[in-house]
């Protein structure tokens, strides 16, 4: 019924930005057809979806500042003389691999919040 973070995501960019615009109005405008019934259930798998979301981009972040640490440790202790720009060039090209975690662990989180959406969605209806 609704459209999976997946092709919302394939309709972006490959890599935007975290605030970029079109992503997050698309995420709010989908959100918001999503859990536009106030019904309980509803709000609270609205619930389960913004804890799993927070938690995601925590995960994200958490993994990336840990990436360059230990890519900075690693320079550092090989004495590389540019080691710090070198270190945050690999931790960058490493982060793409970490978006692709994320948006894959979303999708997954959002098929299953818009399964169970439709459920109570449907439940509602034969009521």
């Amino acid at each position: 019924m609704f459209p999976s973070r997946g092709t919302l995501l394939a309709c972006q960019s490959t890599n935007p930005p975290r605030s970029a615009p079109i992503s997050t109005e698309l995420d709010q405008l989908l959100e918001g057809v999503l859990f536009a019934d106030p019904d309980p259930r509803v709000q609270r798998l609205k619930g389960i979806w913004d804890e799993a979301r927070n938690e995601a981009f925590t995960l994200f972040d958490r993994a990336k500042a840990e990436q360059l640490e230990e890519q900075i440790r690693y320079h550092h202790i090989c004495q590389n003389p540019d080691g710090e720009s070198v270190a945050k060039a690999e931790a960058s090209a490493l982060t793409q691999l970490l978006i692709e975690e994320r948006d894959q662990r979303l999708d997954t989180i959002w098929k299953d919040i818009t399964r169970r959406v439709n459920a109570v969605l449907e439940d509602l209806r034969e009521e």
